[in-house]
């Protein structure tokens, strides 16, 4: 077993402890959970889970509900290293100071792909991102806007400077 997708479920942080007990996420490449009724406290819980080694984590969704301090739990975790997929796609704004922890976090370095989805659009967003010397390897950025703008042209523009043909929005 390498792929497990949960989304949907009602896993709660409660779930996410014993997900995170299991010993499986040692085991799996992809783990999908979108939707899950997740909070900052199971984020860290499978976080920081023994020997985690997720490459691909999509944790979107309108139901997940978490803040830079989970994020930041997340990136500062072991299990951040071997990231190369995140998915934060529709889980609400999460607000500038989690675009500041992709500019300081190390871990970040060998992520592949990154689904900001949803992600309030800010020149200082783009800035941040575009500025981060660990989104160098980045193949895809996905940060679909539900309009077109003037400033989303813009924004459009510098991402593509930095990492020409790789990003959607």
């Amino acid at each position: 077993l390498t792929s497990v997708d949960l989304s949907g479920n009602p896993l709660k942080d409660t779930g996410a402890k014993a997900l995170a007990r299991s010993g499986l996420l040692a085991n799996l490449d992809v783990l999908k959970l979108e939707s899950c009724q997740l909070t900052d406290a199971g984020l860290t819980v499978l976080a920081h889970a023994p020997d985690c080694r997720v490459e691909q984590l999509f944790l979107g969704g309108p139901d997940n509900v978490f803040t830079p301090a989970g994020l930041e739990a997340l990136l500062e975790s072991p299990a951040a290293d071997q990231l190369r997929t995140l998915s934060l796609a529709g889980c609400g704004d999460l607000g500038d100071q989690a675009f500041s922890l992709c500019k300081r976090s190390p871990s970040l370095a060998g992520l592949a792909e990154l689904d900001l989805t949803g992600q309030r659009l800010t020149d200082w967003r783009v800035k941040t991102l575009t500025d981060s010397p660990h989104l160098a390897e980045l193949a895809h950025l996905s940060w679909y806007q539900a309009r077109t703008t003037p400033r989303l042209v813009e924004a459009e523009e510098l991402l593509e400077r930095r990492w020409p043909g790789r990003v959607r929005l």
